[in-house]
């Protein structure tokens, strides 16, 4: 069975963006990469990825020009099949790589239709606006918040005021103050 996780990156506070929509905070706020061993063994069991298309135009701006020796995780972003979830784009290239599949419709047909091509993990990045969709349709099953030592004050929360409860599956903290938190979500 298609299991969707949604994987983000948050301030202490819970922001997953700042108060202008940015994100830039997450390097200056401490070493995230300590987190990587963790990041790259949740990559190894991924099969797909989900983004929304403001995601899908900064992702396939930077990770088709990495390489995996030098950012580890690019190998996985790079080879794992795309869903662009989007009524605006007609393409979706991603580098010289495979490119990505647009969808049009609800977050339950999207998901109705992912889960036809695979039947593992599909983690769905970023994308706020697809993350709030998702988790009000009740399909997310796994919620995976790396969680940065930084307090922003304001910004944009991964999630709305539609109340949804979760159950902390997974704790891992690193030295530097950096958490991974697991939840399982009643799908």
């Amino acid at each position: 069975m298609t299991e969707f996780v949604i994987d983000l990156i948050t301030s202490a506070d819970g922001y997953a963006a700042d108060k202008n929509g940015e994100i830039s905070w997450f390097g200056d706020a401490g070493d995230l990469e300590e987190t990587n061993p963790s990041q790259d063994a949740f990559l190894a069991g991924l099969e797909a990825i989900i983004l929304g298309r403001k995601t899908y135009e900064m992702f396939s701006a930077f990770w088709p020009t990495v390489s995996s020796d030098e950012i580890n995780a690019a190998g996985y972003v790079n080879s794992l099949p795309k869903y662009v979830l989007s009524d605006a784009l007609d393409s979706a290239p991603w580098g010289d790589n495979q490119e990505c599949m647009i969808l049009k419709g609800s977050p339950a047909d999207c998901a109705r239709r992912i889960a036809q091509d695979h039947t593992g993990r599909v983690v769905i990045w970023g994308s706020l606006s697809v993350c709030r969709q998702f988790l009000r349709a009740r399909l997310v099953d796994l919620l995976r918040i790396r969680t940065v030592p930084v307090l922003l004050g304001a910004g944009t929360p991964y999630a709305d005021s539609k109340l949804v409860p979760v159950e902390l599956t997974t704790l891992e903290q690193f030295p530097g103050g950096n958490l991974v938190l697991e939840y399982t979500t009643p799908t």
